[in-house]
């Protein structure tokens, strides 16, 4: 003999549980189909477990390209710090050995500022993948605070309130 299921109060469900089993289990027709709802719904908890999944994959290659981009940005601003750092130590020596050095610090200033605009155009990169970054998180904590509220979402049905039907 078949075993005997146990109901539990319907507020646990969400409204679109509870609107989904009033559709479905109104009539002894529906309930001949409960094989079929019963495929459907795995089919969509399947959907739902896999969403988390892929966002999460999505995130963590994200968070690998930014990392190596970052790595090439902290590499970029040292080397730049330390030419400076050598440039200001030279302008320093070159104002006191004469002309010879002026030409040549003017020789350097071009490639110098060509140098600093480049450093400036990658910082505008990595501010704007960090804020990018950012954002994702927050579409991240969204969805699941969407997911969660669906999830639990204690809603009353005018069948079934009050109970849920539980199978182990």
């Amino acid at each position: 003999m078949a075993s005997t299921l146990t109901l539990r109060p319907s507020t646990i469900l969400s409204s679109s549980v509870v609107t989904f089993l009033d559709d479905r289990l109104n009539d002894l027709q529906y309930l001949e189909q409960a094989p079929t709802s019963v495929s459907e719904l795995q089919s969509q908890c399947l959907n739902l477990d896999n969403s988390p999944v892929g966002l999460n994959s999505s995130l963590e290659s994200s968070l690998l390209g930014y990392a190596s981009f970052s790595d090439r940005v902290h590499v970029l601003i040292t080397d730049t710090a330390a030419e400076l750092t050598a440039l200001d130590s030279s302008t320093a020596v070159s104002f006191v050995g004469g002309r010879a050095k002026e030409k040549a610090l003017a020789e350097e200033l071009p490639a110098l500022a060509k140098e600093v605009a480049r450093v400036k155009i990658v910082r505008d990169y990595a501010e704007t993948a960090l804020k990018l970054v950012s954002l994702v998180g927050d579409i991240e904590d969204a969805v699941a605070f969407v997911m969660n509220r669906k999830l639990h979402n204690p809603s009353g049905s005018r069948k079934f309130r009050g109970y849920v039907f539980s199978c182990y």
